[in-house]
């Protein structure tokens, strides 16, 4: 019997191995920088993009697990926000990607860094906050280290001040809002909430944003001078 099966094993022996099983292209996820070493040991990260809607999608990621290789078909040509969560206390804060880092998979170095904040107009009356990272990165929900409880806590919004230059009068004071799709916090001036009155045709205004971290990093304050402008910003 043995004997009668020799050839059959020999030719089967020689023929080609069977071709490689192409693996699926993935987007690579790592994180790096100062925050990496105070997230607490329950971390997760969920991630979401208008592609991501089903619960397997968004289901938490260990930050035990990384690197996460994820499907290229959630996140091509999308913008994304990474949330970090942790299990006993919540969110913790969130990162905004930008479409361009999703043309092809690759390898996305996610970089918990100290933010650069800038303030530009958006439309008329309505100003935006950008807690830029990197040109492609940035904060949405902001990191904030509580110096009682020693770890990352709930984020909180930031708040806008705009003040006329000429005497100091602050005309706004509130927290900011989230806007959806866009790397933006937007602080939005109406009737309801300002004097229009008090804004003088040809006169300099200055919005500033001030981040308190807790102690992450010393405070960080942005501004942005503008010229208020019946033409432009109305009566």
């Amino acid at each position: 019997m043995q004997t009668a099966l020799l050839p059959l094993l020999l030719s089967l022996s020689a023929l080609p191995p069977a071709p490689a099983v192409a693996e699926k292209p993935v987007f690579t996820f790592v994180i790096s920088g100062p925050l990496v070493d105070k997230l607490p040991e329950d971390t997760v990260l969920k991630f979401w993009t208008i592609k991501i809607r089903d619960a397997d999608a968004f289901r938490a990621h260990p930050i035990q697990d990384l690197p996460l290789k994820l499907p290229e078909g959630w996140f091509l040509d999308q913008n994304c926000t990474v949330y970090f969560e942790s299990e006993k206390f919540g969110k913790l804060f969130s990162v905004d990607l930008s479409r361009d880092l999703f043309d092809s998979p690759r390898k996305i170095n996610i970089k918990l860094d100290k933010p650069k904040p800038h303030i530009r107009p958006e439309h008329h009356r309505l100003f935006g906050y950008f807690p830029c990272i990197t040109k492609r990165m940035s904060y949405h929900d902001l990191p904030y280290w509580h110096s009682g409880y020693r770890r990352l806590a709930a984020p909180r919004p930031p708040i806008m001040k705009i003040t006329r230059l000429s005497d100091g009068a602050v005309l706004f004071n509130r927290e900011m809002e989230a806007r959806c799709w866009t790397r933006v916090w937007w602080a939005g001036m109406s009737r309801s909430v300002v004097d229009f009155d008090e804004f003088k045709d040809g006169h300099t205004y200055r919005c500033s944003v001030e981040y308190h971290s807790g102690g992450l990093y010393e405070p960080i304050k942005t501004t942005f001078d503008f010229t208020y402008r019946f033409s432009i910003h109305g009566r």
